[in-house]
């Protein structure tokens, strides 16, 4: 592992060129038959997202049950393979450790916002990814070794990234300091260690036409092995 990427670190990984990126972006919106439509506190439309996720379905009553995961890892697999694996490649040679995608959980997928949508994240309260305490692992993992990963298929029109605050998870009563935003780029992975607060960037200039579309995922290392899912 890098020395410059400890705990509470962020790298960024060119993985994608343009036409790549174009290219993958055509198929998550091919994929719209399958997409699964996230609400808002208010009830109301808030994104979607192709794929399933701990954060999001562990506490519904079959949104992460054995069936639903298969029924979404089939169409990532059979639609997204080549992606998924570079996504898993960048990820070893950054983490320089065996990496592989979990068996059992739901493979990296796609978030999907539009419009307002987008801004009303970015007005969500600061979180950590605590989302691996939730799950029944059955073995204990590396301590202090979990990352999420980010790779920008689409951002908004004046651009996207990640508010960040500096502060340990231990502190979270102190998120209210001074943050700072990492811009995202189109194709480049955006990997960070450990649990930092954040959330969705504000977008500066915000317009009608933004979209925002990106493979999210997380990974737990376990005696020195990495398992990928969402």
């Amino acid at each position: 592992m890098p020395s410059q990427f400890q705990q509470g670190g962020v790298l960024q990984l060119p993985i994608l060129s343009r036409g790549e990126v174009g290219r993958w972006h055509k198929l998550v919106i091919s994929q719209a038959h399958a997409w699964i439509p996230r609400y808002g506190t208010d009830g109301s439309l808030a994104y979607f997202t192709l794929g399933r996720s701990v954060y999001l379905d562990l506490a519904t009553v079959d949104g992460y049950s054995e069936s639903a995961i298969l029924e979404t890892n089939r169409v990532l697999e059979s639609k997204f393979k080549d992606l998924l694996e570079l996504v898993k490649g960048a990820l070893a040679q950054a983490l320089n450790e065996p990496v592989e995608f979990s068996r059992k959980l739901a493979l990296p997928g796609f978030h999907i916002f539009f419009s307002e949508g987008i801004d009303a994240a970015a007005r969500q309260d600061p979180h950590f990814d605590l989302q691996h305490m939730r799950v029944d692992w059955g073995r204990s993992w590396d301590s202090g070794k979990s990352i999420s990963y980010t790779l920008p298929l689409v951002l908004p029109l004046s651009g996207g990234g990640l508010e960040l605050w500096s502060v340990a998870a231990e502190r979270s009563k102190d998120v209210g300091l001074q943050s700072r935003v990492e811009p995202y780029t189109e194709g480049v992975m955006f990997l960070q260690m450990g649990m930092i607060p954040h959330r969705i960037a504000a977008t500066k200039v915000p317009s009608i036409n933004d979209t925002r579309i990106t493979l999210q995922g997380h990974g737990l290392c376990f005696d020195g092995k990495w398992q990928l899912y969402w």
